[in-house]
């Protein structure tokens, strides 16, 4: 296969799932695909992409939790998650993303508190903005330490 290193398609009026053979993109170092009209889960193979530095998956449909496995992408320096329908809460292996500069949650259905491990990457590594649903009411995701989310968003 072809070395890949960068897929822009955002704002394409995609629709459907994140097709499975994305996992064979292995060189893959940029993926945005956001403002589109994607759904589902994020597949498996999409965390076989150790490469990765830049992923955009903000104004979509997807659904379902923030899966802990974004935590095998160790290279990931951007991770746009906002304006999609993802629930539950923000998982704590995050915070492992030690290369991380940008994480953008706003938007969706997450709740609880923001972890800890990440809020400590503001301290610890050159983690800049953390945007969160930490402004409005339920569902909210809490920041616990002073100064740990950048930027809240919610209603």
């Amino acid at each position: 296969m072809q070395n890949i290193e960068e897929v822009h398609l955002s704002a394409n009026q995609l629709e459907g799932n994140i097709p499975t053979e994305i996992g064979q993109l292995t060189t893959l170092q940029e993926l945005f695909i956001n403002q589109n009209k994607f759904n589902g889960t994020i597949p498996e193979e999409l965390f076989q992409l150790r490469q990765l530095e830049s992923l955009a998956l903000h104004s979509n449909h997807f659904e379902g939790t923030v899966s802990s496995q974004f935590r095998e992408l160790e290279n990931l320096r951007e991770l746009y998650l906002s304006k999609n329908m993802f629930d539950g809460s923000v998982p704590e292996q995050l915070g492992r993303l030690e290369n991380l500069k940008i994480l953008s949650l706003i938007d969706n259905n997450l709740g609880g508190f923001m972890p800890s491990e990440i809020c400590q990457l503001r301290q610890t590594a050159d983690l800049k903005t953390l945007s969160s649903d930490c402004g409005g009411t339920y569902p909210q995701v809490r920041c616990k330490l002073h100064a740990c989310c950048t930027e809240c968003g919610g209603s």
